[in-house]
């Protein structure tokens, strides 16, 4: 015999109750993994622009014999006041909520709170993207763009940033520290390569067992979706901190509220630039992007 029922979608429907969980959640965004490794323009603001100053290489003559030299006769230097300019670039990031919202919403305050740290986070993968961007400008480079990053790359790119940089990078002595930025779709390479992983050679932990990657053979590694990339080549970049410089007129902050009619306004913003400094302080190692 069927048995009287109630059905759910009619006579109890008015008595199920549906839960909001306490908690919001925060999408993902890119962290700052390139810009906050650059040199900072020595705490200056820079208004409507920033020159830093650098001083470039003289040259040394040498003197055959015992010749005496007049003040004509020497060689002089020229043009060695060099200086490269950092250019303010203003973001933003904007919302209103009318008051209807707000009346209305018991938990607006932790809403509100979780959208000025998705501002602030917004900002700053903002940043790190025009970061990476400077990369794609180097004059050296390694690696074809048709293939992945492997050993003999990524100690060629070291070899070649030893070459360019001079004083400024001598690994055997600790000399200046190198920072590798690496695309995520790289990633299964790096950690491909035997020679990084194993603890004989880094020297330091027991990545064999963790698979945690650090540094290797004195260099930094990270990996940061914010690599540019132009036509299938990722430009992934090593360098020192010299060989770029950040400034800033304001660093990304939230306005304090303010009203417009009924409508709140949240408002995030920045005023920052970035500059290449030394090129020769920097490698360009290009993989694929496939």
């Amino acid at each position: 015999m069927a048995l009287p029922s109630v059905s759910v979608s009619t006579q109890l429907a008015a008595h199920f109750r549906t839960h909001w969980s306490p908690r919001f959640r925060l999408d993902t965004s890119e962290a700052g993994k390139i810009f906050p490794l650059f040199d900072e323009g020595e705490g200056e603001a820079m208004e409507n622009g920033l020159y830093i100053r650098k001083v470039a290489n003289v040259t040394t003559n040498k003197v055959a014999g015992t010749v005496a030299l007049d003040a004509e006769a020497l060689s002089y230097e020229q043009d060695t006041e060099l200086s490269v300019l950092v250019s303010p670039q203003f973001a933003y990031a904007a919302m209103a909520f009318s008051k209807q919202t707000m009346t209305r919403m018991d938990e607006f305050p932790k809403y509100s709170a979780a959208k000025r740290k998705q501002f602030i986070r917004s900002m700053v993968a903002t940043m790190d993207l025009d970061a990476g961007a400077l990369m794609d400008d180097l004059s050296v480079t390694v690696g074809s763009g048709t293939t992945n990053v492997n050993k003999d790359l990524l100690l060629q790119a070291a070899g070649e940033l030893r070459s360019s940089a001079g004083r400024e990078y001598e690994p055997t002595t600790g000399e200046g520290t190198a920072y590798f930025r690496l695309h995520p779709k790289q990633q299964r390479y790096l950690y491909g390569i035997d020679a990084i992983t194993a603890a004989n050679v880094r020297g330091s932990g027991t990545p064999n067992v963790t698979g945690i990657l650090v540094e290797a053979w004195g260099i930094n590694l990270g990996i940061t979706g914010n690599i540019v990339s132009s036509g299938g080549t990722f430009h992934n970049p090593l360098f020192l901190k010299g060989a770029f410089a950040r400034a800033y007129n304001a660093e990304p902050q939230i306005i304090k509220e303010q009203w417009n009619g009924l409508a709140m306004l949240i408002i995030g913003f920045c005023e920052y630039g970035m500059v290449e400094i030394y090129d020769n302080f920097a490698t360009d190692l290009m993989t694929s992007t496939a």
